[in-house]
């Protein structure tokens, strides 16, 4: 069992800097505290720095970055990485999508990848 609000909050603490030097917004979206994953925390933690700071890069200054997490409507926790960055193409979305991973990038909107864990 893996609390998702101790992981997020290191990856956000951790990005702030970077984020800051290149005048992005960082922004923590987490409701529910108490939210857990059926998942190892460390191999969690390096999935989501690849994912954030692919994010990060791809945002330019005055953008946004939201990092999150919410329960869905079954029993599963969804993780979320959105940016207001350049949009993925459809051949990295295609590379990246997975029974876990779930991919929307629009241009002029940005992108947000969804990964969708086995709740405890």
């Amino acid at each position: 069992m893996t609390k998702i609000s101790t992981i997020l909050n290191n990856l956000y603490k951790t990005a702030l800097p970077t984020c800051e030097h290149n005048k992005i917004s960082l922004n923590l979206d987490l409701p529910d505290p108490s939210l857990t994953v059926d998942a190892k925390a460390p191999q969690l933690t390096r999935l989501l720095e690849l994912y954030l700071n692919d994010a990060i890069l791809r945002t330019p200054p005055k953008g946004s970055v939201t990092i999150g997490a919410k329960p869905s409507i079954t029993d599963q926790t969804q993780i979320f990485i959105k940016d207001t960055g350049k949009s993925l193409t459809k051949s990295e979305i295609a590379k990246h999508t997975s029974e876990h991973i779930e991919i929307h990038s629009r241009h002029g909107y940005g992108t947000t990848i969804t990964f969708s864990f086995p709740a405890n």
